[in-house]
Formats: structure tokens, C-alpha cells, sequence
């Protein structure tokens, strides 16, 4: 059976309005332009060797990927703003900032000339915290606004469209990043990356203003506030084993922002075809995100975040067992398994958020406790993770323990998820 990802091959099948089908595109047009973006700026594995080239060892590097998460936090406080303002104005004006603040990493030799290699640091670091609070405050309005406009019959394959969107996307730019990166690249080089990806930054948020939805929240006088919902989200038991088993998936996944080390160091591989890995998991993304979509929306996607979680604990596993990446060939046959892994528990995860846990009534209250507690999570991995590198600095294998703990945590996970409640037929 042939399956396809074209959105107008069953959006039609929902008796949309042109308009809402317009609004569903232009967010997928969107999410592409913000996927290049994140690749080749602090999202990727370029942003990592960038920071390797600045001189910081994977502890200060942990740091600095953490602050990004760890911004998640803001989300308890900022939501009742957001919900006033406008979910749409709030995902649309600090994405906008964020990107503002990226582009500033392209002065950065100037900074060094100026005023020397200290302050260029800290200007780097400046600007990704700065990144970190706009996404944290926007994503807010983004979770509410991808609940209302995607139609729940079709979040599954609408999920497996924006994986293989981005996926057709992500490929070129990676590989292109590469070669930009080939040989011994200075600084000028990564700036180069940054810049494109800055480019397709702001294409993303020009798309957003073709988005409709996300209107502000007025409450009745006896209707739940924000923090109100946040208390109501903490006594839902289903919510809470949900978070619980975030919580030691995020961690088990963001450990791999240290893989790019891992390729350099263990496996002697060049920054060029250490981003050319990006691509081989984009391809497993691609290969595997029909099928990871279709099963979601037909069985539920309780099954399908069970099964991307178990693929991809195996994989952490594999790479944590010295020598079993003993060149390129076995290094890019491991990332298109990651990446069809990832792919399925992105898929069922994102659906059954959702579908499953957050009720549309009390959007913002769940939001923000979902997005602060996955930001502590996910901040809390490259910050334990850059520590247990250099703790094991001088054993023969550095980052097996890093990488045998991600396939625990993800163990663990599963024992966690595997009591959620279904969510098939809704």
C-alpha cells in the first residue's frame, strides 16, 4: 500500500475551510524554514564543534546547550502573559527576537579583536541565553496554537509531513554545512553556517504571519486562571506518569548533543562528515516517519512513542559499547537508526500530548507545567552529561558511561509509559 505525506492528499478529507488548509500549510512551511535554522545554528552538531573550536571543554559546553532548556522554567510565570496577548503574537514576536539575537553571533570576531577572547565567550553565551528566554516565552504560544489549528484525525500523519518536510529540507543544509566545514574550518567558517541558517530563520517567522488561530484568552470571572489549571495539571494522574516518563526520555535524548565529541574524539571522524551524520539520521527520519504517522493516527500513539523510545535505547546502547563505531560506515548505519528511532517517539509523544493529556480548555495551565518540566529535564542532561565526559576524561572510553546511562534512562522511561492510559479512537 502506497502511503503518502502530501498534506492535500487528506486534508481534503476533513471538509476543511480553504482558509484552515491554508493555515496548515503555511505552519508546515514554517516549521521547515525554523528546522534549517535550528540545524545550522544552536540545534546542531555544528553549533557543538563551533563551541569545541571556542576552546570550551564538553563540561563549559554542557552549560551553555542547558541554558537553553533550562529557560523551559519561565513558562510558570510567562503563560498568564502569553494567554493575554495572543498565543499567535507571542510564537510569532519572541521567535522573531530569538533569531535577532543569533544573527549577533556573526559580529563575533569583532568582539574578539575588541575586547578579547574572554568577552567574545561571554558574548556567545549571552546570546543563547538570550535565544533560551525567547523560545521558552514563544514555544508557549507555539504548543497552543499547533493544539488548535492541527485537526486531532490527522496529527498523526500532519506530525510524519513535518518530520519528512523538514527531513527534505534538513539533508541539503547539512550536507552543505559539511562542506563549508570541510578540512580544518576556523571561526569565519562556522559564522558562515550560522548566517544561512539565520536566513531560514526569518523565512520561518514570515510564514507565521500566514497563521490563523491563537487569539487571546478572555476568561469569565468564574472560569480557572492559568495557575489554576497548573494546580489541576499536577493532581492529573495520567499527566504526571506522562511528565515522569518525559523526564527520563529527554534526559536519555539529549545526552547526544555530546555525540559530535564522541565522532571527533573516540571515533576520529572529521567536523565535515560529523555533520554529514545529521543527514544519514535525517534519512532514517525520512525512510521511517510514514509508517511512525500512519500507526499513530490508526493504533494510537501510545504504541508508536513505546516502540521509537525501545529503538532508540538500543542504538544508545550499541554506541555506548567500546568499539562498536569503528569507522564511518557502522557511524552512519547507527544515525539513520537514531534517526527513524527518534522519529516514531517524536511522533507518538507530540500526538498523545496532544490528543491524550492536554485538554483544550486548560491548554495553558498543562503547557506551561509540560514545558517547564521537560525544559528542567532536558537541561539537565547536557549539563550532568558534560561532567561525566570529564570525570572519565582519562579512561580508555570517556563517553561509554555517558551513552550506556541514556539507554538506563530510556529503560526506564518505558517502565513509566507503559502504564499510560490509551488513547486510541480519540
Amino acid at each position: 500500500m502506497t502511503i503518502t505525506l502530501h498534506p492535500g492528499a487528506w486534508l481534503n478529507e476533513l471538509g476543511l475551510e480553504p482558509r484552515h488548509k491554508r493555515s496548515l500549510l503555511w505552519l508546515l512551511g514554517s516549521v521547515l524554514g525554523n528546522s534549517v535554522f535550528c540545524r545550522l545554528t544552536v540545534f546542531g552538531s555544528a553549533f557543538v564543534l563551533f563551541l569545541d573550536h571556542l576552546g570550551l571543554d564538553a563540561s563549559r559546553i554542557g552549560v551553555i546547550l542547558s541554558l537553553i532548556p533550562f529557560a523551559g522554567l519561565l513558562a510558570l510565570v510567562c503563560t498568564p502573559f502569553v494567554a493575554r496577548i495572543g498565543y499567535r503574537r507571542a510564537y510569532i514576536s519572541f521567535f522573531a527576537v530569538r533569531k535577532a539575537a543569533i544573527s549577533l553571533l556573526l559580529v563575533l570576531p569583532w568582539v574578539y579583536s575588541s575586547w578579547g577572547a574572554r568577552a567574545g565567550l561571554l558574548w556567545v553565551a549571552g546570546l543563547v541565553l538570550a535565544f533560551a528566554v525567547c523560545r521558552a516565552i514563544g514555544e508557549i504560544g507555539g504548543y497552543a496554537l499547533f493544539q488548535e489549528v492541527v485537526p486531532n484525525a490527522i496529527r498523526g500523519r500532519f506530525g510524519a509531513a513535518t518530520y519528512a518536510a523538514v527531513t527534505v529540507s534538513g539533508i541539503p543544509a547539512t550536507l552543505l554545512a559539511g562542506w563549508v566545514l570541510r578540512g580544518t574550518p576556523g571561526t569565519a567558517r562556522y559564522l558562515w553556517v550560522i548566517g544561512i541558517g539565520v536566513l531560514f530563520g526569518a523565512a520561518s517567522v514570515a510564514a507565521l504571519g500566514f497563521v490563523r488561530g491563537g487569539a487571546p484568552e478572555r476568561r469569565a470571572a468564574d472560569e480557572p486562571t492559568a495557575f489554576g489549571e497548573m494546580r489541576a495539571a499536577a493532581r492529573d494522574g495520567n499527566f504526571v506518569r506522562y511528565l515522569a516518563g518525559i523526564c527520563c526520555a529527554s534526559l536519555a535524548l539529549s545526552v547526544f548533543a555530546f555525540a559530535p565529541l564522541f565522532m571527533k574524539e573516540t571515533v576520529g571522524l572529521s567536523p565535515s562528515t560529523i555533520v554529514w551524520l545529521e543527514a544519514a539520521a535525517s534519512a532514517g527520519a525520512l525512510i521511517a516517519a510514514s509508517f511512525w504517522g500512519r500507526a499513530a493516527d490508526r493504533r494510537g500513539s501510545k504504541p508508536v512513542l513505546l516502540a521509537g523510545l525501545a529503538a532508540f535505547g538500543a542504538a544508545a546502547a550499541l554506541i555506548g559499547t567500546p568499539g562498536a563505531i569503528a569507522g564511518p560506515g557502522i557511524a552512519f548505519a547507527v544515525s539513520i537508526a537514531v534517526g527513524a528511532a527518534q522519529t516514531g517517539w517524536f511522533i507518538g509523544a507530540e500526538k498523545y500530548l496532544f490528543v491524550r493529556c492536554i485538554p483544550p480548555e486548560r491548554k495553558a495551565g498543562y503547557i506551561a507545567v509540560y514545558y517547564a518540566v521537560a525544559g528542567v529535564a532536558n537541561g539537565l542532561g547536557p549539563l550532568a552529561g558534560g561532567r561525566i565526559v570529564e570525570a572519565f576524561r582519562g579512561s580508555a572510553a570517556p563517553y561509554s558511561p555517558l551513552f550506556l546511562a541514556s539507554a538506563g534512562l530510556a529503560v526506564a522511561a518505558l517502565l513509566l509509559l507503559t502504564g499510560l492510559e490509551t488513547d486510541k479512537g480519540l
